[in-house]
């Protein structure tokens, strides 16, 4: 069984803007994201106009070092990235998530913990097999730390 992940959230950079919120605002004013071209001199060329990307800086979405080794059209796709990623609320579902296992492990309710297990995990059966076996062993046990200290006694 293949599984696939789609972020439904929407990252745009564009002529019109950059972000969401940018293009929006840009399409809804009529503005037109086409202008003189200014990346490099169009002497000798026959079009002269273009719909380039304006007031761009990498360094908000890409590490100083990396910015010299991508291409600013890669530049351009891993910020439309995190904007879809910021718009889907990915990082506020990990969040609560991760608030939610840390807190049936808090309380140790195995029931809660096998019913989102259900819910959200895709177990291999090979690990399944495994996990089977290992269910008639005590979860319980107080584990106990040695310092360094006790060990030279």
């Amino acid at each position: 069984m293949s599984r696939r992940v789609v972020i439904t959230g929407i990252g745009l950079v564009s002529s019109l803007g950059i972000g969401t919120s940018a293009n929006w605002a840009a399409l809804l004013a009529g503005t037109s994201g086409v202008g003189r071209i200014t990346k490099f001199d169009t002497e000798g060329f026959a079009a002269q106009i273009a719909a380039e990307v304006k007031g761009f800086d990498p360094l908000q979405f890409v590490d100083r070092k990396d910015v010299k080794k991508m291409d600013v059209f890669i530049q351009y796709a891993v910020a439309a990235s995190q904007f879809a990623v910021d718009d889907a609320k990915v990082k506020d579902a990990v969040a609560g998530l991760a608030r939610e296992i840390l807190s049936i492990q808090a309380r140790g309710d195995r029931a809660a913990a096998v019913a989102l297990l259900d819910s959200l995990a895709v177990v291999r059966p090979e690990v399944k097999r495994v996990l089977d076996r290992l269910g008639g062993v005590p979860v319980d046990i107080a584990p106990r730390f040695v310092t360094a200290e006790a060990l030279t006694r």
